[in-house]
């Protein structure tokens, strides 16, 4: 039962973390260049 809770579980997880991840990256992107904006 364990085993399969977590053969379900672990790719969700994945997907999520990877899902936050890109997110934060994109936003990241973002900011770098509003702030290259504002310096040129």
């Amino acid at each position: 039962m364990v085993d399969l809770l977590v053969v379900l579980f672990f790719p969700a997880v994945l997907t999520v973390l990877l899902s936050i991840a890109e997110l934060r990256i994109k936003y990241a992107e973002k900011e770098l260049l509003n702030k290259i904006k504002e310096h040129f």
